[in-house]
């Protein structure tokens, strides 16, 4: 099996460093499972977009792009629509929050915070998370390489963002033996 995946993740990350953006590194809390991603997503997951690569673009015009690429090529076993807006979630407790230019310190340990603000880090970041409640199950951060206008960016954007999501939500947690274990370090 992982000499099968391997080589995807390989072309994967050779496509988003052709486009200029890199991820540069992913985690996993150890509570992170598929099941409870689907089952938090239920067929509707809220796609929250903090901030915007540059300061010219538009945030509401970038965060129904965000939203349009997720429908249309989000993670499939996830079995989910996308939608911009909590009311509409299956469950608005979980999110994918997308962090255009995090603040500063440990955003893992604030992303899905209520305290989280958007904007102030610097510019190129890009930090998303698969959020339950306050709580960062699955993370990555990555670098957007020079951006030019959204309108221009869109294809280039969404191929990057597809693949730090792909990278994030996986069908199964990394950092533990079984993803069909529920009990941590019990597997």
């Amino acid at each position: 099996m992982v000499s099968r995946i391997l080589p995807a993740l390989v072309l994967l990350g050779a496509l988003a460093a052709c486009d200029g953006h890199r991820i540069i590194s992913r985690d996993f809390d150890v509570a992170y499972s598929s099941s409870e991603a689907a089952w938090g997503a239920g067929g509707r997951l809220w796609v929250e977009v903090l901030g915007t690569p540059r300061e010219d673009w538009d945030a509401a015009a970038l965060s129904t792009a965000v939203i349009d690429i997720f429908r249309k090529d989000g993670a499939s076993w996830l079995n989910t629509t996308y939608t911009g807006v909590a009311a509409e979630a299956h469950n608005p407790s979980y999110r994918l929050r997308v962090l255009f230019n995090p603040a500063r310190g440990s955003p893992s340990a604030t992303a899905c915070t209520k305290a989280v603000t958007e904007g102030e880090g610097a510019p190129g970041e890009v930090f998303m998370a698969l959020c339950r409640d306050e709580r960062a199950l699955s993370y990555g951060w990555g670098m957007l390489g020079d951006v030019g206008p959204l309108a221009a960016e869109r294809e280039r954007l969404g191929r990057f963002l597809l693949i730090m999501a792909m990278d994030i939500l996986p069908d199964e947690n990394p950092t533990r033996e079984s993803d069909s274990c529920n009990i941590p370090n019990n597997c």
